[in-house]
């Protein structure tokens, strides 16, 4: 997502606008891990999904996190990245990571 830079990495980056409204792309449990990013992770029936440089809803972040969402439910809103990257010209998107439960070491992508 750099201007005129690519960079491989196991996930699904998708542009965004700051303050987007980002839609649960599944059923499951929300987990707010600690994370040096903002994150939120979907823990599904047989699936995790991490979803990075997302502004939980106020609803999930007062839950802690211990709240249950269906797919297309609102989680969160897409951040603005330039105070994070601002020397590295990245473009505003959120970053998916999918992974098989419950063992996140084995991923999808």
């Amino acid at each position: 997502m750099y201007d005129g830079e690519k960079a491989k990495h196991e996930a699904i980056d998708i542009l965004s606008e700051v303050g987007q409204a980002i839609y649960a792309p599944s059923d499951g449990r929300i987990i707010l891990p600690e994370h040096k990013y903002s994150v939120v992770d979907i823990a599904g029936k047989n699936h995790y999904i991490r979803i990075l440089y997302i502004t939980p809803t106020k609803e999930i972040a007062d839950a802690k996190g211990e709240i249950s969402v269906k797919k297309g439910d609102v989680i969160g809103y897409a951040q603005d990245l330039f105070p994070i990257y601002k020397k590295e010209k990245m473009k505003n998107h959120i970053h998916l990571e999918l992974y098989r439960y419950p063992d996140p070491k084995r991923g999808i992508l």
